[in-house]
């Protein structure tokens, strides 16, 4: 059983970018039981910097797995106009025997400032233990913009699926259409 892990980039300097977070890892042929896990990406400090991007956390038993909440964000912007930190990627995986329960999962873009950017983060969570549950607090890879997103089951996977909201077909050809929604 462990309680919190925290890895950070850190207060960067003056007038520098963010420094990004580095990598959590923890791996187990038993159960894992954690309260809190985070990997979060330093600010900018100044005009025109950009935030760290935010970094790794992977968890990985055959015997179950219980936590607290995971936190993989970039970090904001400087003043200026520049980008946030890249959100980071959450990788959560049991397999062999037990559940997984897993507190809120968040792997958010840092806050761009005037017309920065950046790119919200990635979060999979799977079990393959037969019989076994997957249970998760709310899941937030926020960034860049809003999204439309979906659940999809897919086989003992919960898949979260952004379709494609930008390119439509006017033909009233239905292998057409199902054509522009595949390629997306």
């Amino acid at each position: 059983t462990l309680t919190t892990i925290t890895t950070s980039g850190g207060t960067a300097n003056a007038d520098t970018a963010g420094r990004n977070a580095g990598m959590v890892t923890l791996a187990s042929a038993g159960s894992i039981t954690t309260t809190t896990l985070t990997a979060t990406g330093s600010a900018g400090n100044g005009a025109n910097q950009l935030g760290g991007n935010g970094g790794t956390i992977q968890v990985t038993s055959t015997n179950g797995v219980t936590t607290g909440n995971f936190t993989a964000n970039g970090g904001n912007a400087g003043t200026g106009t520049a980008n946030g930190g890249t959100g980071g990627t959450i990788s959560v995986t049991n397999s062999g025997a037990g559940n997984m329960t897993l507190g809120t999962v968040t792997a958010r873009t840092g806050n761009a400032i005037g017309a920065g950017s950046s790119a919200a983060g990635s979060v999979s969570a799977t079990n393959s233990a037969v019989g076994a549950f997957l249970q998760t607090g709310a899941i937030d890879t926020r960034g860049g913009g809003s999204r439309v997103v979906q659940f999809q089951r897919v086989g003992p996977r919960i898949m979260l699926v952004q379709g494609n909201q930008s390119f439509r077909s006017s033909s009233k050809n239905p292998l057409e259409r199902k054509s522009v929604e595949d390629s997306f």
